[in-house]
């Protein structure tokens, strides 16, 4: 093993793994300092970065910013979370589920943007029969599951906001995200999202109007599978 590969292995056993997941139905592009990464819809991509350190991140989608701010890691290396502008709902649980009454244990996070977690399962399924706690993001849900935690009508309207803006207008959750927000915002975000954007997220022809699709009773999403 040559001198220079050691080198490496030992600094980059000394770093902590910052693991960006992304809640939105969009690609989301994080950079911290010098380093990007894209992570796909309701995806999870990692970097490596030294302890202790500070470093500004910015997510965006598209050509919108979505945050920018500024983190410093844990002095140790540890396993840590950016959970990109809130979007999602995060729930630590242990493995493998229990059968018996009152189910497997669950930690209900809500929505940090950023946490260090003991987990060692992140955002994937679990081995089958073998003891790990688990850490899963709620991003896929359908929004009424994914609203049901969350009691406060801002931090609701938060959500729809942050999740209509960005799910395509082809999605069956969309009317149900733009349904929840004020009646004054509905029109302004679906003319803001006019037919001809590069994002693919314009209204086809075939679609009929979203407005009268709400106003049907069209507001419910089908349950997406398992959370990512």
């Amino acid at each position: 093993m040559t001198l220079a590969l050691l080198i490496w292995q030992g600094w980059n056993q000394g770093l902590s793994q910052v693991t960006i997941y992304n809640g939105l139905p969009a690609a989301v592009t994080v950079t911290a300092d010098s380093q990007a990464v894209t992570v796909p819809p309701f995806g999870h991509r990692a970097l490596r970065l030294r302890p202790g350190s500070e470093y500004e991140f910015t997510a965006t989608a598209g050509h919108q910013t979505l945050e920018q701010f500024r983190q410093r890691l844990a002095s140790r290396p540890a396993t840590e979370i950016y959970n990109v502008a809130r979007a999602a709902p995060l729930v630590e649980w242990r493995s493998p589920r229990s059968e018996q009454p009152g189910g497997s244990l669950e930690f209900f996070l809500g929505r940090p943007r950023w946490l260090i977690t003991q987990a060692t399962v992140l955002f994937e399924e679990p081995p089958e029969n073998r003891p790990k706690l688990v850490l899963s993001g709620y991003g896929a849900a359908a929004p009424t599951e994914m609203l049901a935690s969350f009691p406060d009508p801002a931090e609701r309207v938060e959500l729809a906001r942050l999740h209509a803006r960005h799910t395509p207008l082809t999605d069956p959750r969309f009317p149900a995200w733009l349904a929840l927000l004020p009646e004054e915002e509905r029109e302004a975000l679906l003319r803001e999202r006019r037919p001809g954007e590069p994002d693919q997220t314009a209204v086809p022809p075939e679609i009929p109007d979203l407005l009268e699709l709400m106003e049907e009773g069209y507001v419910y999403a089908p349950r997406p599978g398992p959370p990512s």
